[in-house]
């Protein structure tokens, strides 16, 4: 269940990145208060997963890389295009977390 509500955690985090940029630098205020509910929410949640067991390098490895991939998945959807460089950036830091992990 810890996993679950961790993962839950993720989503709702890439969630609130997509409405921060929606809210256009906070000119669309009711986006940007939206996005720091979630953001409260999401941590809420991480918290209420590391509260279960779940060890907190798991738990970072995991939601950091929910939060990478949805990232750029939602930065896609969002006609925000990377570089080559950015997807070796990307490659790199999931690299890193996974062995920080080890």
């Amino acid at each position: 269940m810890s996993f679950i509500i961790l993962c839950i955690s993720g989503l709702i985090e890439v969630l609130a990145n997509a409405i921060l940029v929606k809210s256009n630098g906070f000119k669309r205020y009711k986006l940007g208060i939206l996005a720091l509910i979630l953001v409260i929410i999401s941590f809420l949640l991480l918290s209420a997963a590391l509260s279960m067991g779940i060890k907190l390098s798991v738990a970072y490895v995991l939601w950091g890389s929910i939060g990478i991939i949805g990232s750029v998945v939602t930065g896609f959807f969002l006609k925000q295009r990377l570089k080559l460089i950015g997807y070796i950036g990307i490659v790199i830091i999931l690299v890193a977390v996974i062995v920080l992990k080890s």
